[in-house]
């Protein structure tokens, strides 16, 4: 059976600081709590070590992640990456879903809420120049003119949404 693993080296403080991060939180999220468990191993050296299963590909509200052209912008779920031109942009984790929700539902338009909601998968807390300062990053990094997005457009008053128009 051939499982793509993730090995991870951490040392017994950043194990400490984990721990207890996820300990205090509320975490309804099972891989959290799987972490959780490992740490808790780590920490009474129950396990020498943790590793770490890739997903091969990651759901988003149920679908299969695939890969989303747009133009010149190549999104590949599975892999979670983003090329422009055969060149490969980096994003942050956060950046990625934002783009990935926007791209994978073409069109559509999403609030600052209903971003917020999909992406960090809890209530809407925080304000409206939290999505606005991801949404102005990730344009800096894949618009060819940030001033003036193709991708990535803003409908005054309601949200953004990824262009429809560009195949």
């Amino acid at each position: 059976m051939n499982k793509k693993a993730l090995v991870i080296s951490i040392d017994q403080k950043l194990c400490e600081w984990l721990y207890h991060q996820l300990k205090e939180g509320n975490n309804n999220i099972e891989a959290a709590n799987d972490l959780l468990e490992g740490l808790s191993g780590l920490k009474e050296n129950e396990y020498g070590s943790l590793i770490i299963n890739k997903m091969d590909a990651m759901s988003y509200e149920g679908e299969k992640v695939e890969k989303i052209k747009c133009g010149d912008l190549l999104i590949d779920g599975a892999n979670r990456s983003v090329y422009y031109r055969d060149q490969i942009i980096q994003l942050t984790p956060k950046e990625f879903d934002i783009l990935y929700l926007l791209a994978s539902n073409k069109g559509k338009v999403y609030s600052k809420h209903q971003i917020y909601n999909s992406v960090w998968k809890e209530s809407y807390t925080f304000d409206d120049s939290n999505i606005m300062a991801h949404i102005r990053k990730l344009r800096k990094k894949i618009e060819p003119n940030p001033k003036n997005p193709i991708f990535i457009l803003t409908v005054w008053g309601v949200g953004y949404k990824c262009s429809s128009n560009i195949e």
